[in-house]
């Protein structure tokens, strides 16, 4: 029972925490475009999350021109790490089972 929803978790937070875990990449400027396509999102799909994820301060989107640079908060940066982290587990967990 435990299992199961823990992969239920995995799958929902996987897009969204693969987003978070790019940003720390900080040798790429990351736009929207290039997060929905290295994140597998489609383009609609990222801005809304990076919208929601705006509005819990885990990222703020900084004006380059005409376009919007997505950068992580220190706050993102953290939940990024522990997501990465708790994927790591279930990953691990899985492999025993």
């Amino acid at each position: 029972m435990i299992l199961s929803k823990m992969k239920t978790i995995d799958l929902l937070l996987r897009k969204s925490a693969k987003l978070l875990a790019l940003l720390q990449i900080k040798e790429k400027r990351w736009y929207t475009a290039n997060l929905a396509k290295e994140s597998g999102m489609t383009y609609a799909y990222a801005k809304k999350i990076i919208s929601e994820f705006k509005s819990a301060g885990l990222l703020s989107v900084e004006k380059v021109g005409k376009f919007g640079v997505v950068v992580p908060t220190q706050d993102g940066l953290k939940l990024a790490t522990h997501l990465k982290e708790i994927i790591e587990m279930l990953k691990n967990d899985n492999s025993r089972n």
